[in-house]
């Protein structure tokens, strides 16, 4: 690398920190582009009280986030009081798994923090989507040099690039021996997607995040069907801190690899690591399926396939009612209110009436 740059893990975490001020303060789109008329209006149906205690993700949103649904909430239910603890998203399971949060807005719980849910309550915890990921849990691009011929990937030729043969993978804690493929489904050369001339016998080059990164097995579960196993010649990065104290992401680091190198191909987020050098692939859920263009509106519609979401996560044990006032809170959430919030915010993306009327259902 030829700046000088620090991988000391302390360091990366008060630049990472810096990086969130600054995220914090920024605005990412304009929420006149959404018509949220046709989500439902939060109507009660009771009156509620009480405290709601929120555990989970810094980057659950900004301050005017957390203040509009608060105060938007209690417009109809002035004696509700709020109390968060949001230093990131372990809080979300730390506070579940201790009873001292009723809700843990989190990106999706790793394997282990689910497996130690159930076996404390012998149940999975209530996940209800909450918003749709743009600036936090953030779609993946598929990015490749400029020069690259190619124009587009489907799900499964992203599966043969960065996996490898598998005995199967997971669902959560399930274990889904039907996912193993084996080795005739690797993809290690640009020829085996249909390109020609001098880039036929070319390697693919594999850029990802570090796979302890929360990012890579996100990917993992997406794309190569909950296995851990990779691309034998993945080439991972990690963040460091550069010599002013600012992060230097793992994001920018793959796009400036790109930049550099016609035969490489990652994922990562597109606002995150930029180069005039590189473009995004579109993308299609399945063999013959239509080519999805990755957009703000593809993400919302969640037409394009490496959506991601904002999780939140309660502790109801099945066959038993939520208490009414995380239920009221949930509903409001779930509504036009709670979504123009989301909007306004612009770290995420309102859901949309079908993604509302499914998520609701999930509280009753």
């Amino acid at each position: 690398m030829a700046q000088s740059v620090s991988n000391d893990a302390l360091t990366v975490q008060e630049a990472r920190n810096k990086s969130a001020d600054n995220f914090a303060r920024t605005v990412y789109y304009s929420p006149s582009i959404f018509d949220l008329s046709d989500l439902p209006a939060y109507a009660p149906e009771q009156q509620v009280s009480g405290r709601i205690r929120i555990w989970g993700s810094d980057m659950f949103g900004g301050p005017q986030l957390k203040a509009e649904l608060e105060n938007g909430f209690r417009k109809f239910h002035p004696q509700a009081t709020f109390e968060y603890n949001l230093k990131g998203p372990a809080w979300a399971f730390v506070g579940l798994i201790s009873g001292a949060a009723d809700i843990g807005p989190a990106r999706r719980l790793p394997w282990d923090q689910l497996l130690a849910f159930q076996r404390l309550f012998n149940h999975d915890p209530l996940v209800v989507t909450g918003m749709t990921g743009w600036a936090v849990n953030s779609p993946f691009a598929i990015m490749v040099n400029k020069a690259n011929p190619l124009t587009g990937l489907t799900m499964r030729q992203l599966d043969g690039i960065f996996g490898a043969e598998r005995s199967g993978g997971w669902v959560g804690v399930n274990w889904h021996p039907e996912f193993a493929r084996g080795p005739e489904g690797n993809i290690r050369t640009w020829g085996q997607l249909g390109l020609t001339g001098e880039w036929r016998d070319r390697p693919i080059n594999v850029y990802s995040y570090s796979l302890r990164c929360m990012f890579g097995p996100r990917f993992a579960d997406d794309v190569l069907k909950g296995s851990d196993k990779w691309n034998e010649k993945t080439y991972q990065f990690f963040n460091v801190a550069k010599a002013d104290g600012t992060l230097l992401s793992m994001d920018q680091q793959m796009a400036d690899q790109l930049a550099e190198d016609p035969s490489g191909i990652a994922f990562f987020v597109a606002m995150r690591g930029t180069s005039p050098e590189i473009k995004a692939l579109d993308l299609a859920a399945t063999d013959g399926g239509p080519m999805v263009k990755f957009s703000i509106e593809s993400v919302r519609n969640q037409t394009y396939p490496l959506f991601d979401r904002m999780f939140f996560y309660l502790n109801r044990k099945p066959g038993t009612p939520l208490d009414p006032t995380i239920r009221e809170f949930m509903r409001f959430l779930l509504s036009r209110e709670g979504q123009t919030a989301v909007a306004r915010d612009t770290k995420m993306l309102p859901l949309t009436a079908e993604m509302i009327r499914i998520e609701r259902q999930k509280l009753d």
